[in-house]
């Protein structure tokens, strides 16, 4: 018989919510991987064009791991999520407090689900999802009726959109690896 390691003391009602947000977390990932097809290929070798890869991509860029970042213009956690973002979503995905932004497990599940709901908004198109997530819905919906012309986009969601392509400054190494792997 294999023994186990002891689970940290949690109280019943810890327990429940715990389980409860791993299953939803867990639900909400599968669920959106086999709903969604992500139809752009990124040019050169990258991370595989998946739901969790691209995750994995966005947290490597907006807090190289660290879950106590903010950016410059406030954005917040592993994700990267600005506050008004988080209280206001939109697009079905469930809002967080903003005291929660910098909870590795609540903030990398909402920024999962936002970059979900993007990547069903734009049809899969990882490039259009990543300039959504950078950049705003209404910006990128503006910029894609336009022609989607990456030199029109900001130089820095430009060089999110390189990185994920394995070019420029934000090529995410190979052997990076998300805070709490």
């Amino acid at each position: 018989m294999e023994m186990m390691e002891p689970m940290p003391r949690q109280t019943p009602a810890e327990m429940v919510q715990s389980t409860a947000n791993e299953v939803s977390r867990q639900e909400m990932v599968q669920s959106t991987a086999n709903k969604v097809s992500l139809k752009a290929q990124p040019a050169s070798p990258t991370p595989s064009d998946d739901l969790a890869s691209l995750a994995r991509y966005v947290e490597y860029v907006e807090s190289s791991g660290n879950p106590k970042a903010v950016s410059r213009v406030g954005a917040a956690g592993l994700m990267g999520i600005m506050p008004a973002t988080a209280s206001q979503p939109g697009f079905g995905v469930d809002p967080i407090r903003p005291a929660e932004l910098f909870d590795p497990q609540k903030n990398r599940a909402f920024g999962e689900q936002y970059l979900a709901a993007m990547l069903k908004r734009y049809n899969g198109n990882p490039e259009h999802a990543i300039a959504a997530y950078n950049w705003g819905v209404g910006n990128t919906d503006k910029w894609i009726r336009r022609g989607a012309k990456l030199a029109e986009l900001p130089s820095d969601t430009q060089a999110y959109i390189r990185g994920w392509r394995g070019e420029g400054k934000h090529r995410m190494p190979k052997d990076w690896k998300r805070y709490g792997e």
